[in-house]
């Protein structure tokens, strides 16, 4: 997995299989578990879904019967995270309820907020801004100093709701701390890719609006969204398997500059990785932002959109087919 970091994609795959085959007879239910899901891991980076899939069911069997908890909640959470990013939206709920309850019967803090990070998550995703709002801050409130990184995860979707609300103030404040850091210290882990999602979508909405609070320019608006946007980029390197959201948030900086074939380009790119990685929800993404491309033709984009529409029904997200039509689209989708 931390050979995915520096793009030694060649090398983390070696190491990833060596690590299984190393496993043998006298491995202890301990190492197995931790080696598989690791394994796991590396696999939902670079999009290979039947591999992790197996991956993690051999460690949360291999932790249930050691009686590893944590690395179990690990399995669990990270398992969840790739139906999200696969738009298995139907199986979310019932995933969520079970990782809230090992958590809690584990008395595990960080799983205990990442758990309402996932249903604010879920509930942002169909567009109940409140329940949302409920959730993540809930989950804010029991965040704590020891595990750093988890503040991306929390605070950027709350920054986008604050944008969503009209509080620009609030949204600039969230977002900015969090490009701040990630600026500093990139993330290394692929689950990132909805909290940089939605701080991209806080500073393109921006634009796109024509508001920032009072003070800001618009050149440092500009740096914002230019050093949110590379770390997606950076993280898509690293990750093949977020590429396609990264191509999306590029195609919508083109179409924001006004170039519709640069952002025509890059949402094509885009569509093409989700078909090619399996991901239903990463081509609707794709498919509703080549449907707001003004280059196209009229008939090309109704097309798109009707697909885009078509698709977020199928995987059970109607309300993001619902904001299809919008000319920008809202930071969750």
């Amino acid at each position: 997995v931390v050979m995915c970091v520096p793009k030694f994609h060649k090398w983390a795959s070696f190491y990833a299989d060596r690590a299984v085959q190393m496993l043998d007879a006298d491995a202890s239910l301990t190492d197995q578990a931790y080696v598989r899901l690791y394994n796991g891991l590396y696999h939902i980076g670079m999009g290979q879904w039947g591999d992790a899939e197996s991956a993690f069911e051999d460690s949360i069997a291999a932790a249930r019967e050691a009686g590893e908890k944590r690395v179990e909640l690990d399995s669990i959470s990270f398992r969840r995270s790739m139906r999200l990013m696969r738009g298995r939206f139907h199986e979310l709920p019932a995933l969520t309820e079970e990782h809230m309850e090992i958590a809690a019967a584990a008395n595990d803090v960080q799983h205990g907020y990442h758990t309402r990070t996932a249903r604010g998550e879920i509930s942002l995703r169909h567009g109940d801004l409140e329940e949302a709002d409920r959730w993540l801050t809930d989950a804010r409130e029991r965040l704590t100093d020891a595990f750093p990184s988890d503040h991306l995860l929390i605070l950027s979707p709350i920054a986008a709701i604050r944008m969503l609300q009209g509080d620009v103030d609030e949204a600039w404040k969230l977002a900015g701390e969090q490009v701040q850091t990630v600026a500093k210290q990139p993330p290394v882990g692929y689950y990132t890719v909805e909290a940089l999602w939605h701080l991209n979508g806080v500073y393109q909405n921006m634009i796109a609006k024509g508001v920032t609070p009072k003070g800001v320019s618009d050149a440092e608006l500009a740096k914002m969204a230019k050093d949110a946007l590379g770390a997606a980029q950076a993280l898509a390197a690293s990750f093949p398997a977020t590429a396609p959201r990264a191509k999306v948030l590029e195609a919508r900086m083109e179409r924001l500059k006004g170039d519709a074939g640069a952002a025509e380009a890059k949402a094509r790119a885009a569509a093409d990785l989700a078909r090619a990685k399996e991901t239903p929800m990463e081509l609707a993404i794709a498919e509703a932002e080549l449907g707001r491309n003004s280059g196209l033709s009229q008939a090309e984009r109704s097309s798109r959109k009707a697909e885009a529409e078509r698709i977020f029904a199928e995987i059970g997200l109607p309300e993001m087919g619902a904001s299809v039509g919008q000319d920008i689209a809202p930071i969750h989708g």
